[in-house]
C-alpha cells in the first residue's frame, strides 16, 4: 500500500516505527465518503437497541472479535465499546466493524489491551 486509504491519515511521523492509521471520518453525514454505508435515514433510523444488536452481531460473526470481552452500549447512535481485547489491532478492529455497522453516527472506543497499564481512551490507535 503506498499511502493510507481514503479518509485515513497517518498517526506517525518517518522517525515513528510503528506508523499506524488513524480514522479521521467527517461527522455530518452530508460529508461522508462515497463508499461509506448507509448510516441511517431520516425516514427510517434504527433505534439505540437496533443499532446495538447489528453491531453484536459483527462483533460475534468476526472471528478475532468473538470471543473477545467486548460490551456494547449505544446512546444516540453512539456506540460504546468498553471490554478488554488480547491486542491493539483487535481493538481497531472493533472500532472499525462497529463504525462501519448501520445506524452508527460515532464510536466511543473504551476497550483496553491486556497487558497494558491504563486503557486508551476513545479513538483507536
Amino acid at each position: 500500500m503506498n499511502g493510507p486509504p481514503a479518509g485515513h491519515t497517518t498517526g506517525g511521523t518517518r522517525d515513528d516505527p510503528e506508523h499506524r492509521w488513524v480514522v479521521t471520518m467527517p461527522k455530518r453525514p452530508d460529508e461522508w465518503p462515497p463508499g461509506r454505508p448507509d448510516h441511517g435515514s431520516a425516514a427510517a433510523p434504527l433505534s439505540d437497541r437496533g443499532v446495538q444488536r447489528l453491531v453484536v452481531g459483527r462483533l460475534t460473526e468476526h472471528a478475532h472479535t468473538a470471543l473477545a470481552d467486548i460490551r456494547v452500549e449505544v446512546q444516540n447512535r453512539v456506540v460504546i465499546l468498553e471490554g478488554t481485547v488480547r491486542s491493539a489491532p483487535v481493538r481497531l478492529l472493533a472500532h472499525q466493524l462497529a463504525w462501519n455497522t448501520t445506524g452508527v453516527f460515532d464510536v466511543s472506543n473504551r476497550l483496553a489491551v491486556a497487558g497494558e497499564e491504563t486503557p486508551r481512551n476513545d479513538l483507536a490507535p
